[in-house]
């Protein structure tokens, strides 16, 4: 957030959407789809999605088939996992068993709420990357099967539960299932993914402006590498009489990190 706006020469409080793979969190918890409110000096988390179990960590970062079945099962229960065997070719028997037990009631794998790894469980989903042979290798993908003809979208719910607006994709799954049931087209369900995303995020920050009145938003992480995403909420956020920052000469992603370091650390050591 720091690092775009110091690119673009942004002083006092902000809206920052902030998506990305995976970060150790203020509250324990593995971040990467947060709404923050701040400056130079400080924020508060106003907004994040869904917190879901993250099994095995890392390793799942590696194996999008791993979110891909926590979000079945999540969203459709029992259903889920049927649709796990039926869509998720990379997942054997002996590794489903293990994981349903491991992201059943009690379990204690860490929690996310990464858009990374929500990239991950669609691409897994659909077909197009099941294992990640390179850094975002399924969202990549995902990106370039979508068809930017396609306008639909699936549900979400965004709600307010104690300080944070919580933004929940596990409506989308079943709509989502049922599109491949009926076409199987890809690239039409690739794109209603980016769209949902794309809705669901002006919703959330709609929310959020009325109850804060900053109207300054800024864009950044690695998941806005994405063009589609990038693009399209731009123009959802200003039709809605938002102003939009967002990096230009600087990466969205790690490699933007340092700017931000670096201006955080002038400040606060002032």
């Amino acid at each position: 957030m720091t690092s775009v706006m110091a690119e673009n020469g942004l002083e006092g409080e902000v809206l920052g959407l902030i998506c990305d793979g995976s970060g150790l969190g203020t509250d324990g918890n593995v971040w990467g789809g947060e709404i923050l409110r701040g400056d130079y000096q400080q924020f508060h988390r106003v907004g994040h999605l869904k917190y879901l179990p993250l099994p095995g960590g890392d390793l799942s970062a590696r194996r999008p088939y791993r979110m891909a079945l926590v979000y079945l099962c999540s969203a459709l229960g029992e259903a889920g996992l049927n649709w796990a065997e039926r869509l998720l070719v990379d997942l054997n028997p002996q590794e489903m068993a293990m994981l349903v037990k491991r992201i059943g009631p009690g379990n204690r794998e860490p929690l996310t709420s990464s858009c990374g790894r929500l990239f991950d469980a669609v691409g897994a989903a659909l077909g197009v990357c099941g294992i990640n042979r390179y850094e975002g290798q399924a969202a990549i993908e995902l990106e370039a099967r979508a068809d930017p003809k396609e306008r639909g979208s699936y549900g979400f719910v965004v709600e307010k539960q104690g300080n944070c607006w919580v933004m929940d994709v596990l409506p989308m799954w079943r709509e989502l299932a049922a599109d491949i049931e009926k076409s199987g087209r890809i690239e039409s369900i690739a794109m209603r993914f980016h769209l949902t995303l794309v809705r669901m995020f002006t919703a959330a920050l709609l929310n959020i402006r009325d109850e804060t009145g900053l109207n300054r938003v800024v864009l950044s992480g690695g998941v806005f590498h994405n063009q589609i995403l990038l693009m399209n909420l731009i123009e959802q956020l200003l039709n809605q009489g938002f102003t939009v920052y967002h990096h230009q000469k600087v990466p969205p992603g790690d490699g933007g990190l340092s700017l931000g370091q670096a201006v955080i650390a002038s400040e606060v050591s002032k």
